[in-house]
């Protein structure tokens, strides 16, 4: 019997490493799910066997399995604590899981069988730095580079631990180092910039920054010169170098503010709060600094290969003046009448389009920006090179992404109501893609589906900014601050109050819209405020964590809603005439859109000043916090005989 086992066992050794053999053979080849087959086959054979669990560690890193591989790892270990290979294999993948103690054990049990290997004391260096241990981290990014002294990315890490450190000089020297190793990295570059600037040394971040445009131009490079150049003051210089920036990504936030700066400097006040509040450039600013002719700008009156359907009629509203029982009003609360314009759907052929949160641009087979269908700062993807790699989709596209389109209230009226103008010329089934700025959240899910698009027909622009097709159609945009025309809300109403059905929800008479969810522009004091108003029958609502169908619902049946400005003000469009509105704003806050809105959809519209949170704040900076005071308040409430 004896002899039958022995046999067996040979037997079973044999084709353990048969199996064996052929992992490996497959871990080489790049298929680490066949690889992985087999080593499990190799362990029911052979389960004492500690290379099968150190390969079997290997597949399953590739397969970013990792806590298996740990566990793979741990068992070779277990099997046989002699092999050093497990230890640093099972150090690389605590390092991917952010373990940075049990990192540093395995790695230090690593160096006591062989102290001759960077890369083990590369890993300590990682695991110390990301611990805030940053000297410890030093002494054995220097040991790895003694051992592998022409790895630049060692040198990388090592002056990472002197900035750290505040030891500039050696952060300069380091990441020197790494240059003169691979000079063809940008931001090898990017990083020796940022230490120099610490320095003040303003030429050399510089040309350091430009050394890595001359490699690979990105945004912020550009963007990083102009703010040197803006410490400078030398103001035109800066200003070529930001909106080159703006051109490789238009919705760089942080350059609209430093060119306004620059605006203010040059006395040009309209331009620089249109750059501020509306992050947009004037035309002729981004004509000369790429000297675009006029050829290059068109419209939808002198487009020739453009067919232009006519949709609704011009129309006008006269606007009954804001209430309020203190401060004055800002010009834009002042208008005593909207002109809405004449609505067209267009198609284009051949065109081209593009877009992000701040931009949409339409151009024409000839490369041409056709203007009144583009949104923000769109002359600068003229000549831009962003269309190099545009995605040929075909077909019939229709094309509906607009500038801030990942907002509640431009998704519902400038992407959701605009559809309206699209569908009564074109059934769903004529168009090959619907291009959005975006279809993520739930209220863009729920929307598009209650107008029956399909979701395979829709194309994000935040994932395919670029697109050509055969044929684009864009239904007409309106660049006025009111985009709530008439028609626009009786769209929005019959799409999302026609289906209510199922809801199963009671009204609320008095409704406070909280913003303590939205990550700017919340009301500091807002516990107090939802204290003091439930006391007269409130109640608080966080809309965004509703459908849109019950946002409709509730809107449609409450009497009275108090709401800091905010895009939840958007679903004052399913209110019913007579609905008694209180928005909160600051003194200079210039969008009006919800006063207007009110007065369209009949709404009674009182206005509350606020002082701002932080007083250090520009006054025209929209995405401040705001205090309320419940004074003035209840005076209002009052006054509106709310209470």
């Amino acid at each position: 019997m004896s002899y039958f086992n022995d046999k067996n066992n040979r037997n079973d050794l044999q084709t353990a490493e048969s199996y064996l053999i052929s992992a490996n053979h497959y871990l080489e080849q790049g298929n680490p799910e066949l690889a992985l087959f087999f080593y499990n086959q190799a362990i029911e054979l052979n389960p004492e066997n500690d290379q099968i669990y150190y390969k079997l560690g290997q597949a399953l890193m590739q397969l970013e399995r990792y806590e298996d591989a740990i566990n793979a790892y741990s068992k070779s270990i277990q099997i046989n604590p002699d092999f050093p290979w497990s230890y640093n294999s099972l150090g690389e993948v605590l390092i991917k899981l952010e373990r940075w103690e049990e990192a540093i054990t395995a790695y230090s049990q690593f160096i006591k069988f062989n102290n001759n290997f960077c890369w083990a004391y590369f890993g300590l260096g990682e695991s110390f730095f990301n611990l805030n241990q940053i000297e410890k981290s030093i002494d054995y990014y220097k040991k790895a580079i003694e051992l592998e002294p022409i790895d630049c990315w060692i040198y990388i890490k090592l002056g990472d631990a002197f900035f750290q450190l505040k030891q500039q000089k050696n952060a300069i020297k380091s990441y020197s180092q790494a240059i003169q190793l691979n000079p063809n990295i940008d931001w090898f570059y990017g990083k020796l910039a940022e230490v120099f600037l610490s320095q003040n040394q303003l030429e050399n971040a510089i040309q350091a920054y430009q050394n890595a445009i001359n490699i690979n131009p990105q945004s912020w490079y550009y963007i990083a010169i102009g703010k040197i150049l803006i410490q400078q003051k030398l103001w035109d210089l800066a200003l070529d170098y930001l909106i080159k920036g703006l051109q490789l990504q238009p919705d760089y936030h942080e350059a609209y503010y430093c060119i306004s700066t620059i605006l203010k400097q040059n006395n040009q006040p309209l331009d620089a709060i249109l750059c501020e509040v509306h992050h947009q450039l004037p035309i002729p600013l981004i004509q000369k600094v790429f000297n675009l002719s006029d050829n290059y700008f068109i419209t939808t009156h002198t487009e020739k290969n453009l067919t232009k359907i006519p949709v609704y009629l011009p129309s006008n509203i006269k606007l009954t003046p804001p209430k309020l029982i203190e401060g004055s009003l800002n010009p834009h609360f002042q208008l005593t009448s909207i002109h809405f314009p004449e609505t067209f759907v267009y198609s284009i052929p051949e065109g081209k389009v593009w877009a992000d949160t701040l931009t949409s641009a339409v151009l024409n087979s000839e490369n041409q920006l056709i203007t009144d269908l583009s949104t923000g700062s769109a002359a600068l993807l003229v000549n831009s090179p962003h269309f190099i790699a545009s995605r040929n989709i075909g077909g019939t596209v229709a094309f509906l992404s607009v500038k801030w389109g990942e907002n509640y209230y431009h998704w519902m009226f400038d992407i959701i109501a605009r559809l309206d103008l699209l569908l009564r010329h074109f059934l769903i089934e004529e168009v090959d893609y619907f291009v959005v700025n975006r279809c993520q959240f739930n209220y863009e899910y729920e929307t598009l589906q209650l107008l029956n698009v399909p979701p395979e027909k829709i194309i994000e622009s935040s994932q395919n900014p670029a697109l050509k097709a055969d044929k684009i159609i864009i239904p007409s945009y309106s660049h006025a601050t009111s985009r709530t025309p008439q028609w626009a809300c009786n769209f929005l109403k019959n799409l999302c109050l026609n289906s209510q059905e199922n809801l199963e929800l009671l009204p609320l008479e008095r409704v406070y819209l909280s913003r303590s969810q939205a990550s700017y522009r919340q009301v500091d004091n807002e516990a107090e405020v939802i204290l003091f108003l439930q006391q007269f029958g409130f109640t608080a609502l966080s809309l965004e964590t509703l459908s849109v169908r019950q946002q409709a619902y509730y809107m449609a049946n409450t009497k009275v809603i108090i709401s800091p400005h905010g895009a939840a003000l958007t679903n004052l469009v399913f209110c019913s005439p007579g609905t008694q509105v209180i928005e909160f704003l600051m003194p200079n806050w210039t969008l009006s859109c919800y006063w207007e809105l009110s007065n369209i959809v009949g709404c009674d519209y009182y206005c509350l000043f606020s002082e701002a949170a932080n007083a250090n704040c520009s006054p025209t900076d929209g995405s401040q916090n705001i205090k309320v005071n419940l004074d003035s308040l209840l005076k209002l409430m009052q006054w509106a005989r709310i209470v």
